[in-house]
């Protein structure tokens, strides 16, 4: 939980690498049995990196990344600070809306496969 986003960015003494959030999904895959579950929480939105702080991923990355590590998306999630959380449709509209925001906290439920 809320740990990917600070892979690769030098801030708690690891190297600096722009694809540390991809190293850091395939090890997870790698942890994982079949059948196995991964819980991942991220904030999503509009792509970028917020500047000594974390990444914010379009939501089409992270499930880009983990299909091509064996996990596939079962369920996702908007923590909202008003509604609380809210079980997302997963609809490329519902992705894709996600994806133009400037920033939601998210929960994806991957399955190994």
């Amino acid at each position: 939980m809320h740990a990917l986003e600070h892979f690769g960015l030098g801030r708690y003494g690891d190297p600096v690498e722009v694809d540390g959030y991809i190293k850091g999904i395939k090890n997870m895959s790698i942890l994982l049995s079949p059948g196995g579950i991964f819980y991942l929480s991220i904030p999503v939105g509009e792509e970028r990196v917020e500047f000594n702080a974390n990444w914010i991923f379009n939501p089409w990355t992270i499930i880009s990344c983990a299909e091509s590590n064996n996990l596939q998306l079962k369920k996702l999630f908007r923590i909202d600070n008003q509604s609380g959380v809210i079980e997302e449709e997963i609809t490329n509209t519902n992705i894709e809306q996600l994806s133009q925001s400037p920033h939601n906290l998210t929960l994806f439920i991957f399955e190994k496969f």
